[in-house]
């Protein structure tokens, strides 16, 4: 949900120190109250601990790969680093030479 900031919101906000682009984040964990939101010491910790999950979780991704045909998996595994440079090696034939990744 995008809000319309009034000049007085935008004002109080500035003098706080509180930005624009926090609302939206704010009000994703806030618990809602009679007229808007309240993030309490809860509803804080609760969201950086499911961040903190999800970072691990994405740590954790490092160096598997799934092969995948026709959109379906057919196996998954933890590449080893021989693997992994063949693999990009590969790909960077395939795309002519060209660096970077896609």
């Amino acid at each position: 949900m995008s809000l319309v900031l009034t000049r007085h919101a935008t004002r109080r906000m500035a003098q706080r120190s509180i930005k624009a682009s926090q609302t939206e984040l704010a009000m994703s964990i806030a618990t809602e109250v009679e007229d808007g939101y309240f993030v309490r010491e809860a509803d804080a910790q609760q969201a950086a601990a499911r961040s903190r999950a999800v970072a691990n979780a994405y740590d954790r991704l490092a160096g598997q790969r799934f092969v995948v045909q026709d959109g379906v998996l057919v196996t998954a595994y933890h590449a080893t680093g021989t693997t992994e440079r063949r693999l990009l090696r590969e790909k960077k034939q395939k795309r002519g030479g060209k660096g970077g990744t896609a």
